[in-house]
């Protein structure tokens, strides 16, 4: 069980992922009982869930919680797993909330509780409660890479530019060798300070799938390369739906930007759901009667 906790502090690398949740599975077969194995693997099934829904990973997810929770009512990973699962697939905001906050009563000084409480704050509009709850984790565990990327992400979704470089630059130096996507999110931040020549270098060292980077191209004028990294105008992949439309934002091709994250929602829904409310770039289209009816569909709080 410690050795799939470990592993799953590298966030976003599929195959260590994958070997993370087999000590799960592991641990659940030599001890059937034990809740936090289960509560473990729904993290697992959630994470795969953004990226996969079709291969059934958010039933996946909800099942390994629900025994969990099961298990032990009062296990706070439990709790912390479904109200995950909750607010992440089915929308269920309050509901999720109420099971956070009976997991942090259990456990205030759980990072792992923090860091997914600040992802439910800030997609109900509660900005500074979130940095708030990532700075929390960061500090009670400042040895552990993963809460202060956590911080990182927070400030970044919070439009927080200039702190979050700072912050990179402090985490590259301690955390060496250790570093998903801090070059990735220096991008996103050079980017939107309008420092197109910082943001291309960071470009050049990210471990993340360049399209991912394709409207930092865009802004820094290099626009034909942009659409080539998303696989050109026409071609549709549903992975590289949310680069597709911040390039789209950026041409002020509004209605076909909301043709896309329409179709996203339906087939990416988690990842689509925080592209939409976190990202600087898809801010103009906030005010658009489209945009907020989508918000209401997935019950975006604040809409």
């Amino acid at each position: 069980y410690l050795k799939g906790k470990a592993l799953t502090d590298t966030w976003g690398v599929d195959e260590i992922w994958n070997e993370a949740l087999g000590h799960f599975r592991e641990t659940a077969r030599i001890e059937p009982e034990f809740a936090p194995a289960y509560a473990a693997q729904s993290e697992i099934y959630n994470y795969f869930g953004w990226f996969y829904p079709e291969k059934g990973y958010p039933a996946m997810c909800e099942a390994a919680a629900r025994k969990a929770s099961e298990l032990d009512p009062d296990l706070p990973e439990a709790n912390t797993a479904l109200a995950t699962y909750l607010f992440l697939f089915e929308n269920r905001y309050a509901e999720a909330d109420s099971l956070f906050g009976k997991a942090l009563q259990a456990a205030p000084g759980d990072v792992d509780v923090l860091g997914l409480y600040r992802r439910v704050l800030k997609l109900s509009g509660q900005c500074d409660e979130a940095v708030a709850v990532a700075r929390r984790a960061a500090a009670l565990d400042p040895l552990n890479f993963a809460p202060s990327r956590e911080l990182v992400v927070t400030l970044l979704n919070c439009n927080a530019f200039a702190e979050s470089i700072e912050l990179v630059t402090v985490l590259k130096d301690v955390f060496q060798g250790a570093t998903t996507h801090l070059d990735y999110f220096l991008a996103v931040a050079y980017a939107a300070l309008g420092q197109f020549d910082e943001a291309m270098a960071a470009v050049e060292r990210t471990d993340v799938d360049e399209s991912g980077m394709a409207f930092v191209y865009w802004l820094a004028g290099r626009r034909d390369e942009a659409w080539e990294l998303v696989g050109g105008r026409d071609t549709v992949d549903p992975k590289s739906i949310q680069q597709r439309v911040a390039l789209l934002v950026l041409e002020e091709d509004y209605d076909q930007a909301m043709d896309f994250l329409e179709q996203g929602a339906r087939s990416r829904p988690v990842l689509t759901k925080f592209a939409i409310n976190n990202d600087f770039l898809f801010e103009p289209l906030h005010d658009l009667p489209r945009f907020c009816e989508l918000m209401r569909s997935m019950n975006i709080p604040g809409y």
